[in-house]
């Protein structure tokens, strides 16, 4: 007995022992795992610390446990105002903040979007400034009935700001892109995807999109007469004209220049259009106030409407054009709208562009030279190469008839260098056959004239040739160059150094209402040719009779040569001849002639019965111009 007792205190004491070491173990395992939850936190504390964000710990109401330096550096207030407290109150906006009811109902919720990604709040600081912050939300479970929430933050205002400016300039970029600058209509970019994607409406939904391509009339004198200024203002006054007219779904547009376009989708006939050309063309005819006067001008326009199916914008712009173009051709002023007559008519027209374009791609146009005679000698001194086109159907064609559809298909140029050839050839000719004296011109437009190749042409063609470059001269439209644009200085420049080369330069059509004296200040001309509108009247207004007076005193003290043009009558000749001017070219002097005729001229021209023939117009001022020629 004795000995179990014994056995059983021996192992009760083992028992104890060992109970005793197990708690001694739990007890350092418990130490151990304090001390590193403890560097654990305080790792994490070092970190929160240090970090440039700003972090805080809430519970799920809202109420801030603990929160970084960062966090107080950023919201502008000390640590101990925040602990313990809701922020809502002292970081949102007091135009968004949420009212105290509010605040104390709010619990987050651990399914919202903001605990899904970062998210941007407007907030505010301790001293009232606001800034962006950019936040992050985490739900930590620390074995509570609920969890914390952890909640990161920084300031964001600067690449709020400069997201701000990039938003800014790309949509000021896009407006620069689709929308006029000076009249804040849609530009021709805006206006074609705008109407590509009307006509794609319209053949899903079955309806018809109408357009009307409006002109301003009068508005070259404007700009001329009163200056760029003046021009603008039209072209400004024009446009809100055209906006009072466009409904919400429309849109109006700057074509380019002074023509713009309407695009009214939702059509199913002409009414509406008609009734929109007949409001504007009333709406255009007010003058428009500007700096103490009124500039009046006017509009001619061009209504198409897109058949079934249409989806190409410019067949639509195309068919607007030409209707508009028939407007112009019956007087300006007023309307048309594209129907089956003109559908006629186009396809007539869009043959001859095509005809045309085969004759000057291959070369096929002749050229007509008209003589040009001084009028103090009645020596022929030169001659002008004029571009006809022999039409299989229609006869000889020239060129007022056909130069327009050159410049519509692109191929003024050619036509402009085709006529260069053919003077310095001539010329050439002419020399060979005993008239080295007589000069040969030709007609060069806006499009030769920009090309920078064409000094060197010019000056290849002529040593080719063995023509002196004071034989040979460039006639250039007084139209040509109607402002002080970029393109229109370079054409100016290009002049200047075809007279520094040694090639005379006319200002062609010279006081046909454009601006003439102002040219001649800019442009660097060996000498003018008077348009034969003017010439034409001087016997019988007196008013023309000053004008081309004035002009040939100008041009004597400019030291300027001067030809006029359209001289039909030995009156003509001699009254121009009274006034000081140099040199004729018309009708009463010759017809323009091949290059074959021309020589067999020369050879019977009699300048003693010419001069004979025009001191006799003096006397007969109907005199025909039949002796002359036959002189």
């Amino acid at each position: 007995m004795t000995e179990t007792l014994g056995s059983w205190g021996s192992a009760a004491l083992v028992a104890g022992w060992i109970a005793a070491i197990a708690a001694v173990g739990f007890v350092v395992l418990f130490w151990q795992r304090l001390v590193r939850l403890r560097r654990e936190f305080r790792v994490f504390e070092i970190v929160a610390e240090h970090a440039n964000d700003g972090v805080i710990l809430q519970k799920m109401d809202g109420t801030i446990l603990w929160c970084n330096e960062a966090y107080c550096r950023i919201l502008g207030r000390p640590q101990d105002f925040w602990i313990g407290r809701k922020p809502q109150k002292w970081v949102i906006p007091r135009d968004i903040c949420p009212s105290d009811a509010e605040i104390e109902a709010f619990r987050y919720d651990l399914n919202g979007p903001e605990f899904k990604r970062f998210v941007m709040w407007r907030n505010m600081r301790g001293d009232g400034s606001e800034f962006w912050g950019q936040f992050s939300l985490s739900a930590v479970d620390v074995g509570e009935a609920e969890p914390l929430v952890v909640l990161t933050c920084r300031d964001v205002s600067e690449q709020v700001v400069r997201e701000a400016a990039l938003t800014q300039a790309k949509a000021e970029l896009e407006h620069v892109v689709n929308y006029d600058a000076l009249t804040g209509l849609a530009n021709r970019r805006r206006l074609m995807a705008f109407l590509s994607e009307a006509l794609q409406q319209a053949a899903h939904d079955g309806r018809r999109v109408g357009l009307i391509h409006v002109d301003l009339d009068k508005f070259k004198e404007v700009n001329d007469t009163h200056g760029h200024a003046a021009g603008d203002a039209v072209l400004v006054s024009a446009a809100r004209t055209l906006e009072t007219v466009t409904g919400d779904q429309d849109l109006a547009a700057r074509f380019g220049g002074d023509e713009f376009v309407l695009v009214l989708p939702g059509q199913t006939d002409n009414t509406h259009l008609i009734d929109m050309a007949e409001r504007l063309l009333k709406a255009v005819a007010d003058p428009v106030a500007w700096d103490g006067i009124n500039l009046a001008y006017g509009a001619s326009l061009g209504l198409a409407l897109s058949e079934p199916g249409t989806l190409d914008p410019e067949d639509l712009m195309q068919q607007a054009d030409f209707a508009l173009y028939e407007v112009k051709t019956q007087g300006r002023g007023a309307f048309a709208v594209f129907d089956r007559s003109l559908r006629r008519k186009q396809a007539a027209h869009k043959d001859m562009l095509e005809g045309l374009a085969e004759v000057i791609r291959t070369r096929g146009l002749d050229y007509h030279f008209q003589p040009i005679v001084d009028l103090a000698t009645l020596q022929v001194t030169g001659v002008e190469a004029l571009a006809r086109w022999n039409h299989p159907k229609r006869g000889t064609i020239s060129p007022v008839d056909f130069i327009a559809s050159a410049e519509e298909i692109g191929l003024l140029e050619e036509v402009d260098l085709g006529a260069m050839q053919a003077a310095v050839s001539a010329q050439a000719r002419l020399s060979a056959a005993g008239y080295p004296q007589v000069c040969a011109g030709f007609n060069a437009s806006f499009q030769t004239l920009s090309n920078p190749d064409l000094l060197e042409r010019l000056t290849w063609t002529a040593a080719r040739h063995a023509v002196p470059h004071d034989r040979i001269v460039i006639e250039v439209l007084e139209t040509v160059l109607l402002g002080d644009s970029i393109d229109e200085i370079e054409v100016a420049q290009q002049i200047a150094r075809l007279v520094e080369a040694g090639f005379g330069a006319r200002l062609d059509d010279f006081g046909n209402g454009y601006a003439g004296l102002t040219h001649l200040a800019q442009m660097r001309v060996t000498g003018i040719k008077i348009d034969r509108g003017l010439i034409r009247t001087i016997l019988t207004d007196a008013t023309s009779d000053k004008i081309v007076r004035a002009i040939l005193d100008l041009t004597r003290d400019l030291g300027l040569d001067v030809v006029a043009e359209g001289v039909e009558s030995y009156a003509l000749a001699h009254r121009l001849g009274a006034q000081g001017c140099q040199s004729v070219q018309g009708y009463a002097i010759a017809r323009p002639m091949p290059v074959a005729d021309l020589v067999p001229w020369l050879d019977s021209y009699d300048p003693q019965a010419a001069a004979a023939a025009v001191k006799a117009a003096a006397d007969v001022p109907g005199a025909t111009a039949q002796a002359w020629r036959a002189g």
